[in-house]
């Protein structure tokens, strides 16, 4: 019965639902792409409508993201001056998921991982000289087979629909540098640099050509170097061109001298400029083979944190301003690294990297994947166009030397490595170090791979020393986690609190520095989850609770201070002792003694109510039978009875939603069902007991009139007819044997956070259950009079038809069968 509710909840909870929509307009804003003397770039940031069909629209500014609606309809126009002699390309920063896009009524693209920024050149034949209607229809949802990220995620951060960041509309020339490459050559006589440029010619000329670029070291403006190329007469189409360039003193990009070159790219025609376009470029080389990584010939070991943004929290300008903050904030505490995973990042934070001094780790945001997708060639023909594509493009904004494949791989999943064999052997081959993060310590190891993820949770490394040092392929420790859900308490005896998160991050750091291998901290900024997390610690506004500040505006904390300690060798920072605290909840103890005392006085109270017990626990026939045949039975025995025993089912499954409250694998498991929503209230009530006994309490008693009230139609087509009331307390008599764990709830906490016999407490659990069903069953066939074999067989028939149909109906429309067992092999694995 309790399945057959959350079935109905999760099936019916975006029902009655209308779009809220959130404008992230900001006039500060800064552009991303560069106007030139040849080329304008424009916002087309105002005066867009929003519609889902043919109602009223509404006025809005983007970007603007929605929620509670599967679809929705941007609109806007823009003006087309010059037709001719210009081409015209839309360039958005990111939507979110995907998106139709319509162009004067013309399907020109059609768009997934919209996160990804990318541009579009507008076909002129559709185009308009003056005004011109753009039509975006964005969807919303991810799914859980063939989006990337899948819809099922685990500690990542929330996924925003809509037009997420800035779009633009450029004008170029009819002839233009569509595409300048640049890549570092160094050799043992020095370095120099391959250029490489792809020039669109609208028509067949005779001219002599030039080529001319202009470096200028981004901390030394004054040393500027210019190189001149001639090109011979240019063939209408594209016409690639590569050269090679030599610079005096080559600035090399590193952490620790984080300069670049600003690159100015013009294109000439008999001393004549028909084009010009700029590009940020960093020279910089990065190796690994099985020693290590090495940076511009020097061992670099990584010591990074994973980096997420909300996107949907702040306005544009706003948003700029807060990434540029938070990662000046990350380098200046003595990180080298910044991990993008779980989503595609915001292309402002890829460009800071560049000029703050950090290395990005760009990974696909593919978490827990079950190994069954990975099967499909359509997924991963995918995959890889996506994984070029964010390649491709977010190396605009800053060199990309490590890619990342995805998190929580299966570490001994045969099917697992062979998807990672195939991805990484490309990635590699495109001249990029490649890693996966893996949910465990791997024991199946790819060809393609150069670097082996691990991922703590809350784990102390050092029991896991020997079985790392027997690893004999490359690996850093890709994800450590330890949530902070108390705040500040006495000292880091109270585990999770932030003296708890301060003293297992020294301890960590003060082994994985001293055995110089690399590391990523998850993480420096708390984000907004897409459920209230169970593990990440719960929060009404969906923060989660695992980052060294735990609020986004914070700017100091214990945690950051002894991080940023270790990392840059400073005085070490004192972490307070204090004392251990029991977890248990005085209100468990007090209701069930209540509880206790209350049963333990009515049955003293009254012989008949004593014996009605007995005879119901021991002699239920009998007991069903006198019910039917409206023997004396105190009604008001029957409301105390309900009284006692709902409590104790509540506060048995307070007590076991509490005990879960921080459980890595129950909430994997609600999440691989597929409901935001339900898993929202699971993790409301788990976090708090006071309430949740409450609600509890009163879905019991719901739950035993709704019984009566099937069983009750149930009865109508048979002989034997029955009243309502004589259902309702054979059911109420039904659930006796709950009475008798309140004793048993006194000390239930206690027993399950010994964490010693936890599996025989499920046993027992799960007998009740099963003694209850079969008590319920007895009752029904008893007050019908008809036979047993009869009311087993239908009865467990339709509870297995019940089950069966929920299944089928969350394995179809989010493959829960597959990701629940892809979380039971994970749990085997993760280091927790």
């Amino acid at each position: 019965m309790n399945i057959f509710i959350i079935f109905l909840f999760t099936a019916f909870s975006n029902a009655f639902s209308g779009a809220l929509i959130k404008s992230l307009y900001s006039e500060k804003s800064a552009q991303i792409i560069e106007s030139t003397e040849t080329r304008e770039v424009r916002f087309l940031n105002k005066n867009w409508k929003v519609f889902t069909g043919e109602e009223s629209k509404t006025n809005v500014n983007v970007p603007a993201v929605f929620e509670e609606a599967s679809t929705l309809n941007f609109e806007t126009s823009f003006n087309v001056p010059d037709k001719k002699n210009k081409i015209y390309s839309l360039f958005f920063e990111g939507i979110g998921y995907s998106a139709d896009i319509t162009v004067n009524n013309s399907l020109i693209y059609k768009k997934t991982a919209g996160e990804i920024p990318f541009e579009i050149e507008l076909p002129s034949d559709i185009l308009r000289e003056g005004k011109n209607t753009l039509i975006l229809k964005i969807y919303s949802g991810l799914d859980s087979r063939t989006t990337i990220p899948v819809k099922q995620q685990f500690l990542t951060p929330r996924n925003y629909s809509g037009i997420l960041r800035n779009v633009y509309l450029t004008a170029k020339p009819n002839d233009f540098l569509k595409e300048i490459e640049f890549k570092s050559n160094f050799t043992q006589t020095g370095i120099s640099i391959d250029a490489e440029a792809i020039i669109s010619i609208n028509k067949n000329s005779s001219s002599n050509y030039r080529l001319e670029y202009e470096f200028t070291p981004a901390l030394n403006p004054n040393g500027a170097e210019k190189f001149s190329f001639n090109l011979p007469p240019l063939k209408a189409g594209e016409t690639k061109s590569a050269f090679n360039i030599n610079l005096k003193n080559p600035a090399v990009w590193s952490p620790d001298n984080p300069d670049y070159y600003v690159i100015t790219a013009s294109l000439f025609i008999n001393d004549s400029l028909i084009d010009r376009t700029i590009k940020n470029f960093s020279i910089a080389d990065l190796k690994a083979d099985a020693s290590g990584i090495f940076l511009n010939g020097n061992r670099f070991t990584i010591r990074g944190a994973t980096y997420y943004f909300n996107e949907g929290e702040y306005d544009n300008a706003t948003a700029q301003e807060i990434i540029n903050e938070q990662l000046i904030r990350i380098k200046s505490a003595g990180f080298n690294s910044v991990r993008f995973t779980g989503q595609y990042p915001n292309p402002y934070a890829v460009a800071a990297c560049r000029k703050i001094g950090l290395l990005p780790l760009l990974e696909m945001p593919l978490n827990s994947a079950p190994e069954e997708i990975f099967a499909a060639e359509e997924y991963r023909m995918r995959y890889k166009a996506i994984l070029g594509e964010m390649l491709r493009n977010y190396s605009s904004y800053s060199n990309i030397f490590i890619v990342g494949l995805g998190s929580s791989f299966l570490p001994n999943s045969e099917k697992t490595k062979n998807f990672i064999d195939e991805i990484a052997t490309d990635v590699k081959q495109k001249g990029y170090v490649a890693y996966a993060s893996f949910a465990g310590i791997p024991d199946i190891f790819s060809s393609g791979l150069s670097l082996y993820g691990i991922e703590l949770y809350s784990y102390p490394i050092e029991k896991n020393e020997a079985a790392l040092d027997e690893l004999e392929h490359p690996y850093f420790i890709s994800q450590v986690t330890y949530p902070d859900y108390y705040g500040n308490a006495s000292g880091y005896l109270v585990n999770n609190s932030t003296q708890a998160q301060a003293y297992y991050f020294d301890k960590f750091l003060d082994l994985t520095l001293k055995r110089d291998f690399g590391f990523v901290i998850n993480t420096v900024y708390n984000f907004k989850s897409s459920h209230s997390s169970f593990y990440g610690g719960y929060s009404d506004d969906y923060y989660t609770r695992i980052a060294l500040f735990n609020r986004p505006d914070a700017t100091n904390s214990l945690s950051y201070r002894v991080v940023e300690s270790r990392l840059k060798n400073l005085s070490g920072v004192t972490i307070p002792i204090g004392t251990s605290v029991s977890e248990n909840k005085p209100i468990f103890i007090l209701i069930s003694l209540g509880l206790s005392i209350l049963m333990a006085f009515v049955i003293n109270w009254r012989k008949k109510f004593k014996e009605d017990c007995s005879r119901a626990l021991f002699r239920s026939y009998n007991f069903f039978a006198d019910l039917r045949d409206h023997r004396i039975l105190s009604g008001i025995h029957t409301y105390l009875l309900l009284f006692i025993e709902v409590g104790s089912m509540a506060l048995l499954f307070t007590i076991l939603l509490y005990y879960l409250r921080t459980n890595i694998l129950f909430e994997k498991l609600l999440v691989d069902i597929g409901s935001n929503r339900l898993i929202d209230l699971i993790s409301y009530l788990a976090w708090n007991p006071g309430r949740a006994f409450v609600s509890l309490y009163l879905f019991f008693i719901v739950k035993m009139f709704f019984l009566s009230i099937v069983l009750k139609l149930f009865s109508l087509p048979l002989k034997n007819k029955i009243d309502f009331q004589t259902l309702f307390y054979g059911i109420v008599w039904s659930f006796l044997p709950f009475t008798i764990v309140l004793p048993v709830e006194l000390v239930l906490y206690k027993i399950l956070a010994m964490d010693t016999i936890n599996l025989v407490a499920i046993a027992v659990l799960l007998i009740m259950c099963l003694w209850i069903l079969f008590r319920i069953l007895k009752a029904v066939y008893v007050l019908l009079e008809t036979h047993p074999l009869k009311v087993y067989f239908y009865g467990f028939l339709s509870i297995i038809a019940a089950a069966s149909v929920i299944i089928l109906y969350l394995q179809i429309t989010n493959a829960t069968i597959y990701y629940f067992m892809n979380t039971l092999k994970e749990y085997e694995t993760l280091l927790h």
